[in-house]
């Protein structure tokens, strides 16, 4: 018998992603579903004979759910995940997993205190391109990474609910900004981070937001989402090192291609292996998390890397608010972060 899962909110991403996802894998068992939407529940249930539930309370009362699945709107994700672990319940959230670092504190300490695992999905750390990023920082071509970019253009919003700062808590919280942030994050150096920020409204509410951060090693990066471009901007992501550079960018919404530059000397271009069908997309995050449940494994997404990033997201914001730069410090060993203005 596999690890029996709960899924949280029946929307696009659990229909599209998470449920595909996990009834292709033998690892665990989908067992329930829970919505406030009957239609939706028994859509669920028509297509994957699951169990679906209305009241969250009943939900997590099931003794056959060990890992709950949080995928509501960004706002509900700190309290729902933080119940489901009150409950007894392992937790994935999807991204972000708080609205800022007491929120995200308050989780860790739960699951501690209660041995449980907690993570956040982070899929994106699977990206093709972001694995041969992290390879070539790792193998130390062009010696240390000086300064990161990271852009994604697109745009408008539509008509849902994250375009609205009340659901989305605002620019960093954006449906695809938790995926650029956690990506410099998780490359760059731990110790404090400078944090500038800003988050303003274009064609919609709260639909851009850059940031300028500086770790402990003088190191810098750069980040910029925009849901307020007309015409759709290739991602790319951009790399100096101490001995040369690295510049990834998109020709379409699939390809991705390499431009390493090595002392002025040559460039190379490589094209990036395209990334797997979008319904299994998440299958090795999933199998990490539930080999951590077993104890075979540590979980890749750290609980710990969840709250640096919303204690950063926090500072953004706060900086674009307060027109003013903040430190950030999150000290792993002992759960406690501290977010500092300058």
């Amino acid at each position: 018998m596999g690890i029996g899962v709960g899924i949280i909110g029946w929307g696009a991403i659990s229909e599209i992603l998470h449920g595909p996802c996990l009834a292709g894998m033998e690892e665990c068992e989908f067992v329930a579903v829970c919505d406030s939407r009957e239609e939706r529940l028994s859509h669920a249930k028509d297509v994957y004979g699951c169990k679906g539930y209305t009241d969250i309370d009943i939900f997590l009362e099931d003794p056959d759910i060990h890992l709950v699945l949080v995928a509501l709107p960004n706002f509900l994700h700190g309290p729902t995940t933080l119940r489901s672990l009150e409950a007894g319940k392992h937790a994935i959230s999807e991204k972000p997993m708080a609205f800022g670092l007491a929120e995200a504190e308050n989780i860790l300490r739960t699951a501690r205190e209660n041995k449980l695992i907690v993570t956040t999905h982070q899929n994106r750390r699977w990206d093709p391109y972001y694995l041969m990023i992290r390879e070539f920082i790792d193998e130390r071509r062009f010696g240390n990474p000086i300064f990161f970019q990271s852009r994604a253009l697109s745009g408008p919003w539509k008509k849902t609910w994250a375009g609205s700062s009340k659901f989305t808590g605002k620019g960093p919280f954006m449906s695809f900004g938790p995926h650029l942030l956690d990506q410099i994050l998780t490359l760059a150096p731990q110790g404090p981070i400078l944090v500038s920020g800003v988050v303003k409204s274009i064609l919609a509410e709260d639909d851009y937001f850059n940031a300028f951060l500086t770790f402990s090693n003088g190191s810098t990066a750069l980040i910029e989402l925009s849901k307020a471009t007309r015409l759709k901007g290739a991602e790319r992501f951009h790399i100096s090192f101490e001995k040369g550079d690295l510049l990834v960018t998109a020709a379409d919404s699939e390809t991705f291609w390499w431009h390493l530059k090595g002392d002025g000397e040559k460039v190379h271009k490589e094209k990036v292996p395209e990334a797997p069908p979008f319904p299994i997309q998440s299958q090795p995050f999933y199998q990490n998390v539930f080999a951590a449940i077993r104890g075979e494994e540590s979980l890749i997404v750290k609980p710990e890397q969840s709250r640096r990033y919303a204690a950063v997201a926090e500072a953004i914001v706060r900086s674009s608010e307060e027109k003013k730069s903040f430190v950030v410090s999150c000290d792993e060993a002992v759960d406690k972060g501290r977010i500092d203005p300058v």
